[in-house]
């Protein structure tokens, strides 16, 4: 009946609510021409990356949506409640940047 579709309805709109989250997007800028510069395996070299950036989101509360070559995407205040996401993802950030460069010994600006 009416009443039941209506009652269904706004249930279903109650578990719906919008949220505001905070995508974090890391690209390894050039990293065709850094891993030719290193020394090291390409592959060992980006699977580094790739850990690097899901710890330090993890660390954070973020949580890893997809990685795409050199990409990784990061949300937060999706899987729990946490009101400072914004600041947590620039601060993954951060911790990505200076992770991979400490790793491969460059210099973080």
């Amino acid at each position: 009946s009416d009443h039941d579709m209506s009652s269904s309805v706004s249930s279903v709109a109650l578990h719906c609510a919008r949220k505001r989250i905070s995508l974090l997007a890391v690209n390894l800028k050039n990293s065709a021409e850094l891993f030719m510069s290193l020394d090291a395996d390409p592959v060992f070299t980006l699977n580094t990356f790739l850990a690097n950036t899901v710890q330090a989101s993890n660390a954070l509360r973020g949580v890893l949506e997809v990685t795409l070559g050199d990409r990784v995407f990061c949300s937060f205040n999706i899987a729990g409640a946490c009101t400072d996401h914004a600041l947590s993802a620039c601060k993954a950030a951060k911790r990505v940047m200076v992770n991979y460069a400490t790793e491969v010994g460059c210099v973080v600006v």
